[in-house]
């Protein structure tokens, strides 16, 4: 009995040592948009200052318009709303016409919301929801799409490549190692 436990905690090591080998210095296996990630990254912070209608009407912006726009985030003292494919200019002018206050900081990014919900829903119907992945989000922060996933496994890195060939969108999965084992 003793034996089994030593023999499946090692293999769990050696799953964890393979992730870590894949793993670039990037977090990305060369020539992959999946990014192998065993712990959490920090990210902006911070309790943004000015009208707190800004964030609802920039995520309604995000929503009416989901292919110019990736979504927003706080940053220190600072709401940013983050803007793809036009200039900051025009991307002024839509918070404005909506009425956001010049308080919210704009920044650029390659990946809008609707490429982003187009890999989700790619993975959604992968058949690897619920059995391999707990959760899907969008982080506007970094642009990527996050699955939460159950188990460490080189397969489900695979897999997310095949499904998701095509896409420029990079994926960064979360792994939980102590979570409960699916049924």
């Amino acid at each position: 009995m003793r034996r089994k436990r030593v023999v499946a905690t090692l293999g769990a090591l050696v799953v964890v040592a393979a992730l870590g080998m894949l793993a670039s210095s990037a977090g990305f296996p060369p020539g992959s948009r999946v990014r192998i990630e065993l712990f959490e990254l920090p990210g902006p912070s911070g309790a943004p200052v000015g009208p707190v209608r800004d964030g609802l009407l920039v995520d309604q912006l995000v929503e009416a318009d989901p292919s110019h726009w990736a979504g927003s985030f706080a940053d220190g003292h600072s709401l940013v709303a983050t803007y793809v494919g036009v200039d900051q200019a025009t991307a002024r002018r839509a918070l404005t016409d909506a009425g956001v206050s010049s308080a919210v900081r704009l920044e650029a990014r390659s990946v809008s919301r609707a490429d982003a919900d187009a890999v989700r829903d790619l993975i959604q119907g992968s058949g690897l929801w619920g059995s391999r992945i707990s959760g899907l989000g969008f982080d506007p922060y970094r642009c990527v799409v996050e699955v939460e996933a159950r188990r460490p496994s080189l397969e489900l890195v695979r897999r997310l490549e095949e499904v998701t060939s095509g896409s420029d969108v990079p994926v960064r999965i979360h792994w939980q190692l102590h979570a409960p084992r699916a049924v």
